[in-house]
């Protein structure tokens, strides 16, 4: 409306287009020409200023992105996670607590300084507590603020920028490229030139803008026209039941018009922009998880009496699931699997923890919780300290220690004994002698009452079948990868299976893959076992470690190849096996993608 009053007689809108974090439902609710991600935007506006451009810094209110440009085109870019200590809020709140205005003030103060303090450049907190620490040591106020600017800048260049290439033309965008103080402390830090371009605050909209009259060549546009603001329009919510995943869909209703839907994890609601959906190609994640379910040696038929044990799906169950269907069902057990994770499911598992820890443990409870509410009385929860090797000339295996403890460390948050459950916890060793699995599994089988030539053999089919299920995937993947074209492309989902396989964690993204003409290849389905560790990673003692650096290899020398690696908000492997598999893909793009109970 205010728009309309200012411009609207006096000029003729050739084009529109949204970009930002509420670009899909603004574009649909303008009817849009363009709807454009951030980095694409604020590429194309620099670029658009000086060709020359080859780095991209941007700090906004409430996030920061670094932008490697390379002939024009963007290459390369990283976003700030959940730390605020690198946006312009954090500096707007801590200038408020000193009584600075923002604007003017904090920049003038901080170029009067002479001797920076040192200020803590890893979080808010530690930021905070630093400032009063100086503040009540005599620090000059002039030095605190100089010392904020400069924290800024290193936690900046420490998170989101890392390792990555800072060329020799760089641009600062972002309002808070306004504050001279903070341009200083790059320039000081860096040793380069920093170009604050006209604008800056709005280098967004100036590149969706370009883009908008780049991509419209006939002048006509779909806006449906300035009295939109005059239309009435709803905003309402409901609960979809159509499965457990009970998705609060929300609808915008526009007068005249179809309704808009967004917030389906299945998309059932929400508008295709772009696609029909491809059934031609194959869904290899589907088939992955039937066939982590098949049976792969004769099993006898189990009795609907049988005594019955809980099987959860979780963390490295969906690896080695195979292995422990096939010795309970041998042994003449019945199996109840806990539900595919869902919506439900992850909320209980959250609502339960006792501690904070990465996302796939919090599943992990939501599972049992399921299991329990199936009235199942005994669940087979081991600990399993290593997995299978990856390479006959590597000795060592592991789980990750939340996944090694979690049989213990879930006693805290569930109480099972109160609710008559017996939790099986059994020491599990797949990469080590297989004596050492036999010993733990015998003592197991006496609880159930089975002797250890019974165990034994049920041991013997369950290795059976873990190879026949490695083997099939990897035989599958052979096929996938003969027929790839070199002209074609596919994605390799680069995880651990509890986040990369599980169908209620990884946002559907191989299915959206599949949708947009893109295969989604899973890692079992490459030959990992191939790659030779030795030279480069020998002392990577992780499992999925070891897996994720061989798949970096196969997509590195792939050129039809390209990674999305999924992973966790504070998984600890992965805040440094990122680091080597950043420096073993450089040269070639990739995504990464953190998942966690909010996405």
């Amino acid at each position: 409306r205010a728009l309309r009053a200012e411009v609207g007689d006096r000029v003729d809108l050739l084009g529109i287009a949204t970009t930002g974090s509420g670009r899909n439902v603004v574009g649909d609710f303008l009817s849009a020409d363009l709807v454009i991600d951030e980095i694409t935007a604020h590429a194309k506006a620099a670029v658009t200023v000086d060709p020359e451009i080859d780095t991209i810094f941007e700090i906004g209110g409430q996030d920061s992105k670094y932008i490697r440009i390379e002939k024009t085109h963007p290459l390369d870019f990283d976003m700030n996670k959940v730390c605020a200590a690198g946006t312009g809020s954090f500096l707007h709140e801590l200038a408020n607590k000193m009584k600075i205005n923002i604007v003017g003030e904090f920049q003038e103060i901080a170029l009067s300084s002479s001797a920076p303090v040192s200020l803590a450049e890893r979080c808010t907190v530690f930021m905070e507590s630093d400032l009063v620490h100086f503040q009540q040591k005599g620090a000059k106020r002039d030095d605190l603020v100089a010392g904020l600017s400069y924290s800024i800048v290193l936690n900046y260049l420490n998170k989101v920028v890392g390792d990555k290439r800072v060329g020799n033309k760089i641009f600062f965008q972002g309002g808070t490229a306004f504050n001279k103080g903070v341009v200083a402390a790059f320039e000081k830090v860096t040793g380069k030139k920093i170009i604050v371009p006209e604008h800056n605050e709005v280098t967004g909209a100036i590149g969706c803008c370009i883009l908008a009259r780049d991509e419209n060549k006939t002048g006509k546009t779909n806006f449906k026209g300035w009295d939109l603001s005059n239309r009435p329009y709803e905003l309402t919510s409901f609960e979809c039941k159509e499965c457990p995943n009970r998705c609060e869909i929300r609808r915008v209703s526009i007068q005249g018009e179809k309704p808009l839907f967004y917030g389906s994890r299945c998309e059932k609601y929400d508008v295709d922009r772009t696609r029909k959906r491809r059934d031609d190609l194959p869904d290899l994640f589907k088939e992955r998880e039937e066939a982590l379910m098949a049976s792969y040696v004769e099993e006898k038929p189990v009795p609907a009496d049988a005594p019955a044990i809980g099987i959860p799906r979780l963390l490295n169950f969906l690896e080695i699931m195979p292995f422990w269907k096939t010795f309970f069902t041998d042994l003449g057990f019945r199996l109840i699997f806990s539900d595919p994770t869902n919506k439900r499911l992850i909320a209980k598992g959250v609502e339960k923890i006792v501690a904070e820890t990465c996302f796939p443990i919090k599943v992990a409870h939501g599972h049992l919780l399921d299991l329990m509410d199936k009235g199942v009385d005994t669940i087979f929860l081991p600990s399993v300290i290593t997995m299978p090797l990856s390479h006959p000339d590597l000795d060592r295996s592991f789980a990750c220690p939340y996944v090694q403890a979690f049989p213990y460390s879930v006693r805290s948050a569930i109480d099972f004994k109160a609710h008559g459950v017996k939790v099986l916890s059994p020491v599990v060793h797949l990469g080590a002698e297989r004596k050492n699995l036999e010993r733990s599994l015998i003592a197991m089988g006496k609880e159930l009452g089975k002797d250890s030539d019974e165990i034994l053999r049920a041991m013997e089919k369950a290795f059976t079948a873990q190879t026949s299920y490695y083997a099939s995937m990897k035989r599958r993947g052979r096929e996938v990868l003969q027929n790839l074209k070199p002209e074609d492309k596919a994605m390799v989902i680069v995880s651990r299976p509890y986040n990369g396989c599980d169908p209620g964690v990884n946002l559907g993204i191989p299915t959206k893959l599949r949708d947009l003409g893109v295969i989604a290849i899973p890692m079992d389905c490459l030959p990992l076992d191939e790659m030779d560790l030795l030279e480069d990673w020998k002392d990577m003692y992780w499992k999925y470690g070891q897996k994720i650096y061989s798949a970096a290899h196969i997509v590195r020398d792939d050129p039809r190849l390209y990674a999305v690696y999924i992973t966790n908000f504070a998984c600890g492997p992965d805040s440094f096996i990122l680091h080597f598999f950043r420096e073993k893909m450089r040269g070639k793009p990739y995504l990464v993608i953190e998942v966690d109970e909010h996405s």
